[in-house]
């Protein structure tokens, strides 16, 4: 098996069309979701956080945060987290997405190197870069949740999240505002390499390991099979999300979909387009359960690695789960349903 092989689009994508029609419906994992009893509390905490640290008005509640419901997103995707961790990834995962909004509403929204000096701000923060009164609340807002999770975590834990971040905002939101700003649409190698950063989840894979305090040796972690369902479940979380989130990605023109570059690379309609996104989807997962099989029993036998597979099965079930369910891709289901 080729580890490194990050780039492909699998198999599936050669598959007949319309011999077993699929939707996103039919997109599932062979494990059961947890039950979510902190989700209304998480959801309250995480909505007083951003009125006190000043991310939105009152009156943008309702519209700008509410249909996100990230109480929900942080309860499905760490059920065995303590509750202290599971309330600051809420946050976090808040901030995250008004910062991901204020992004895409900005005017300049297509210039990537304004967002790669506003990243390199962030970034600056992640590392302990102090703030002040006269930083913007985006700036404090960060600080305050950096020096939250660094009293949990240490000195090697804080640098490999630096790196997902930096990845996630360099290597996958920049170079996605580039292929967006030239008006282009990625082949399928550019898709997957910068999706993986893109779509945010290594971030919040590494975080398993802060919620329960058992930080993997970083040289177990860098072992390519575990680094490899890393990247699996980003491209997994990925396909699913291309699926619901291709209206609301077709509204603002951002040409970074799945669903939309086989639809303009290969003409295909949408509903054989999400077909094909379907199918691609449960042969990553398939795929991934054999590199799980895969793992040497040295590495296997490693305390936390495998809670780090458990975590990343919750994230996977957690945002199909989620994308059901949330108003944020409300517009996307009532498309999906209305096309099959």
């Amino acid at each position: 098996m080729n580890t490194h092989d990050h780039n492909a689009i699998v198999s599936a994508e050669g598959a007949p069309l319309g011999a077993a029609r699929r939707s996103y419906q039919d997109l599932d994992y062979p494990w059961r979701a947890p039950t979510t009893p902190l989700a209304g509390f998480l959801e309250a905490s995480a909505r007083e956080w951003v009125l006190g640290q000043g991310l939105l008005p009152a009156g943008l509640l309702s519209s700008r945060f509410a249909p996100i419901n990230v109480g929900l997103l942080t309860a499905l995707s760490y059920p065995t987290a303590p509750t202290e961790m599971q309330n600051l990834f809420a946050q976090l995962l808040a901030w995250i997405f008004i910062q991901d909004d204020e992004v895409d509403n900005a005017k300049d929204a297509h210039d990537p190197e304004r967002l790669a000096a506003l990243y390199q701000r962030h970034l600056t923060i992640l590392a302990g870069g102090a703030v002040d009164v006269t930083d913007a609340p985006v700036h404090r807002a960060l600080a305050d949740l950096r020096s939250r999770f660094a009293e949990h975590a240490d000195a090697e834990w804080l640098e490999w999240f630096l790196e997902s971040m930096r990845g996630f905002w360099m290597e996958g939101v920049v170079e996605e505002t580039r292929l967006r700003a030239a008006g282009a649409v990625p082949d399928k190698r550019t898709y997957v390499r910068v999706r993986e950063h893109s779509i945010g989840i290594l971030p919040f894979l590494d975080f398993v390991e802060l919620a329960h305090a058992t930080f993997l040796p970083r040289i177990v972690a860098a072992d390519p099979v575990l680094q490899l369902l890393r990247r699996r479940t980003a491209r997994i979380v990925t396909y699913a999300n291309d699926v619901f989130s291709f209206e609301k990605e077709r509204r603002a023109g951002d040409p970074n979909n799945l669903v939309h570059l086989l639809m303009h690379h290969e003409g295909l309609s949408f509903v054989d387009a999400v077909d094909r996104v379907v199918a691609i989807h449960d042969d990553e997962v398939r795929r991934y359960q054999a590199d799980v099989a895969s793992l040497d029993p040295a590495i296997r036998a490693v305390p936390g690695v495998a809670m780090v597979v458990e975590g990343q099965r919750y994230w996977m079930r957690g945002a199909l789960d989620w994308q059901k369910r949330s108003l944020r891709y409300a517009g996307g289901r009532t498309m999906l349903d209305e096309q099959h």
